[in-house]
């Protein structure tokens, strides 16, 4: 297969560059489109007004001025590059469970190719550095037939590897998270105000079935997303 590969942490991160090794090694075709420097909490957000630019760096490796949104679109309807199978996103330097996904480009990339109906896979690393990205770029790579079978016009793949990855994995739904921001406000020029988000504290309710609690018993955890929004009913309106 043709597939696109993408990420939020930039194009020179370990992650991406792992995945791509592993699934050339795999037999697929890889070609890398990712963000020039790191966008990671940049969610769906994609380039309206201001545009994009792209460079080739090395054959098959294109660094891009946007989101990860962003570089998918590119990809896709841009004309530099053919058009891939499927699209892979990631390795994500951080979980990507459950509420984490409103925020994860990581996420946005893999959405943003099944909007236009094409399978989008979004890879995580749980823990804490160093990480181990090959051993679960080699997971994606020898499991992605299974995981291109999980995969619907209606969703995308999130896969969140433990810390140590042990054979197989378990299908699971997305956990709630709850963040505590810190802001640090102070002075500067201008009569503005500089406010740093730092410090961010976070509480899971990982429930049986939730990929945080699947995660935790040193699973890989897998979760079918839908890409569309969802209304809850309300009452008999």
């Amino acid at each position: 297969m043709r597939l696109l590969a993408v990420n939020d942490d930039g194009i020179e991160c370990d992650g991406i560059i792992a995945l791509a090794q592993a699934f050339e090694a795999a037999g697929h075709e890889v070609i890398v489109v990712a963000p020039d420097k790191e966008r990671s909490g940049a969610s769906h957000c994609i380039s309206l007004s201001s545009g994009i630019k792209i460079k080739e760096l090395k054959k098959n490796f294109w660094a891009c001025s946007g989101a990860p949104a962003d570089c998918v679109i590119a990809a896709l309807s841009g004309g530099f590059i053919p058009k891939p199978d499927a699209v892979i996103s990631g390795i994500n330097a951080g979980a990507n469970l459950g509420t984490d996904l409103v925020y994860s480009g990581t996420a946005a990339g893999a959405r943003q190719a099944a909007l236009t109906g094409l399978p989008g896979f979004a890879f995580s690393q749980t823990g804490m550095f160093p990480f181990d990205f090959c051993a679960a770029a080699n997971w994606a790579a020898a499991h992605f037939k299974e995981l291109l079978a999980l995969w619907d016009k209606d969703v995308f793949i999130n896969v969140n590897f433990p810390p140590v990855i042990h054979p197989g994995f378990e299908l699971c739904v997305p956990s709630q998270r709850l963040y505590t921001d810190h802001v640090t406000v102070s002075e500067a020029a201008g009569g503005w105000k500089k406010l740093e988000f730092n410090a961010f504290e976070m509480q899971s309710n990982d429930l049986e079935g939730t990929d945080g609690r699947v995660c935790a018993r040193g699973i890989v955890a897998v979760s079918r997303i839908l890409i569309q929004p969802v209304s809850k009913p309300c009452g008999d309106l």
